[in-house]
């Protein structure tokens, strides 16, 4: 009603997991297709009721939420903590942290409970981030828009750094360039983003305490009233005047959408997914395909009108209307998209695929429920489509065949496994091999070769791919030490070796006590199988606080980790 205030208020989805506050549902974040994507990490357990089925994830997970069917996605879980941070670039390419290169991680979850193979084991993948931004409006210089982006980093150093983002064939990678702005341990930046002025917007959580349990809920440090919202601009440069987009036609909206500015195009989709779909398609039908003197290529374009489109799409059809612009008409998109030059927009024509999987392809699972309100595929639709899978997973292109490797999950039909297969026939690296990995253990390709003795013989490079993908080396928490040479200790005359190990995800020792002979040798070995660090300190009695409070104050060091948060002072 014009108030400011939400008018209304509904429960869509319930039974995400709530065991750990840190790793909850998080970072909601706006796809280009119009999708909501957000995800939950370590620690959580959900069980999700949909109208097609139950979903269900654990130890982190995706999710991928299309309002207009009511549909819930979960993909890319695997075990990781911290992941803080959706952002797309111009090409809808998914940035992170853990990973960096999130794209590579889209293919759909594994049959629970099992959980993809870990991401770090084959590309940098971190946490201690909370989200990054591109540079894309024309505040700020033109050496920096498009190929950098500002990433906020709240521990252990504080700070808001400056990354170049850097194209390779299958993969794109960051280059910290420098750092914008870094301050005391009060400040704790915990989200960015470009503003509708184009400078760059930073919140603040400005608390001195921060973590799990480290410190006591009555820490009298604990500031619950303040924070702060910083703006970053670039010296001597104009700030970008905000567009018209509340009120304003749907063909000014469409305008927008040749802009350089990524939050101009984000938050105009997102006002006209909100508005009557046969209005909004029939201003796209009406627009010219070519930008008009902008900055924005042709096939970018496109791009933008095939996403807004695709959306409109399935909000008609969710009425009852007719489709007012055929998935035919879509998939002929996509094939002008993949002539292109740019490897880009042909990856942009081999993600939109991931789209179709579930709305003319159908299912092969017959368990699982079709989506009522979409059609199954025509006689020309289905083998159009697939051959657009198969032309996408034999580009020269890696970054195309990464995203045709994902989107043949969603597909998720015979067809679509043997057009992931041709992968094999091109060169493969780490980014490769993980998208191809599990797309291939997706629940939805799983069990088409699983089990299946036809098919493995029919394949026998699927079988020695599944053992070459196997991880070449143990995650960074996980690491194994190497052997050590014989220790004279160990020989000596009654020897006592007392063995703690932590419990995963309880936080807990599995000894609670233990009892030695005085003057007698003792050997401790601690074993940590969990994903968060432990330490285990010996203490004089009575120490325990003097200790703990020190180990605390130690987040203020850069090298706390390295030192385990093991004091200078300790008794």
């Amino acid at each position: 009603d014009g108030d400011g205030k939400a008018d209304h208020r509904e429960k869509l989805l319930t039974g995400f997991g709530t065991e750990d506050s840190h790793h909850a549902l998080h970072y909601f974040v706006w796809s280009p297709e119009g999708d909501l994507i957000f995800r939950e990490s370590i620690f959580h357990h959900s069980q999700v009721e949909t109208p097609y089925g139950p979903v269900r994830a654990r130890e982190s997970s995706f999710f991928r939420y299309t309002p207009a069917t009511g549909r819930l996605l979960a993909f890319g879980s695997y075990m990781s903590t911290n992941p803080w941070g959706i952002t797309f670039d111009d090409w809808g390419f998914h940035v992170g942290s853990h990973p960096v290169f999130a794209s590579a991680v889209h293919a759909l979850n594994a049959p629970y409970p099992q959980l993809h193979v870990p991401a770090g084991a084959y590309f940098p993948a971190y946490s201690g981030t909370c989200g990054q931004e591109f540079l894309t409006s024309s505040h700020w210089p033109q050496d920096l828009r498009k190929k950098h982006f500002m990433r906020v980093r709240y521990k252990p150093t504080n700070e808001v750094e400056l990354h170049e983002w850097v194209e390779h064939d299958t993969h794109f990678e960051e280059k910290k360039v420098g750092i914008v702005f870094q301050s005391t341990n009060l400040f704790i930046p915990v989200d960015i983003q470009q503003g509708p002025d184009g400078a760059m917007y930073v919140a603040d959580w400005y608390n001195p305490v921060k973590g799990h349990m480290q410190y006591s809920l009555r820490d009298t440090r604990r500031d619950k009233k303040s924070g702060r919202i910083w703006r970053i601009t670039a010296k001597d440069q104009p700030l970008e005047e905000a567009p018209k987009i509340a009120g304003a036609s749907n063909p000014e909206l469409l305008d927008l959408l040749k802009s350089e500015n990524y939050r101009t195009r984000y938050r105009a989709k997102v006002e006209m997914r909100g508005r009557d779909a046969k209005d909004v398609t029939n201003a796209i039908t009406n627009m010219k395909t070519g930008p008009n003197g902008t900055n924005m290529t042709s096939n970018r374009f496109t791009a933008e009108l095939m996403w807004l489109n695709e959306a409109v799409r399935l909000t008609s059809q969710q009425f009852g209307k007719p489709g007012l612009l055929s998935v035919l008409s879509t998939l002929q998109s996509l094939n002008q998209l993949q002539a292109d030059n740019d490897p880009k927009v042909r990856s942009v024509a081999a993600r939109q695929l991931r789209t179709f999987g579930l709305s003319i392809l159908g299912q092969t699972n017959p368990t699982q429920v079709v989506d009522p309100i979409i059609k199954g595929a025509s006689a020309e639709e289905k083998p159009f489509a697939i051959s657009l899978l198969d032309k996408s997973c034999n580009d020269p292109s890696g970054l195309v065949r990464l995203e045709a490797a994902i989107a043949a999950s969603y597909i998720g039909t015979p067809e679509a496994l043997e057009a992931a297969l041709d992968l094999l026939k091109h060169p493969m690296d780490p980014y490769l091999t993980y998208a191809l990995r599990t797309s291939l253990d997706s629940h939805t390709l799983q069990p088409l070769w699983k089990g299946n003795a036809d098919f493995m013989a029919k394949h026998p490079e699927l079988a020695k791919f599944l053992e070459d993908s196997e991880p070449k080396k143990p995650a960074q928490m996980a690491k194994k030490k190497q052997a050590e040479k014989p220790n004279p200790f160990d020989a000596q005359p009654g020897l006592q070796t007392v063995t703690i190990k932590t419990i995963p995800e309880r936080l807990l020792y599995d000894l609670r006590e233990f009892k030695v002979k005085a003057g007698a040798p003792v050997k401790l070995v601690f074993e940590n199988p969990d994903v968060t660090p432990h330490n285990l300190l010996i203490l004089q009695p009575g120490a325990a606080d003097e200790v703990g409070i020190a180990g605390t104050r130690m987040d203020k060091l850069r090298a706390a980790m390295e030192r385990g948060f093991f004091p200078d002072r300790w008794k």
